[in-house]
């Protein structure tokens, strides 16, 4: 059937962080940050943080929300922005988006 514009669908979004080895550590407390804000979030209902195993410089974030229109909310919201604004600062960090629904 497919997604209809408008409809209730819980969805995963797939955040995927690419760190250069000598970014880490100021990475590392940018994405604690998140972590402590994301839960606060209306429609937020879980994440999970993994690192790639044979390829340490790259992170994956798998965030569950109850609709996309509230992923939206938070990833329009000044608060992300603000945050996410430091981690696209530093030189060799990039960060991609991919969201599901299901």
């Amino acid at each position: 059937d497919g997604y209809k514009k408008g409809a209730q669908m819980t969805v995963r979004v797939l955040i995927n962080y690419k760190v250069p080895p000598s970014r880490e550590t100021e990475v590392l407390p940018i994405l604690k940050e998140l972590r402590i804000r994301v839960p606060q979030q209306p429609g937020y209902i879980s994440s999970e943080y993994l690192k790639r195993v044979d390829a340490p410089h790259e992170m994956v974030v798998i965030s569950t929300w109850n609709s996309i229109n509230e992923w939206n909310t938070w990833f329009k919201s000044k608060d992300r922005y603000i945050t996410q604004s430091k981690l696209d600062e530093i030189p060799g960090v990039k960060t991609e988006y991919s969201i599901y629904g299901f």
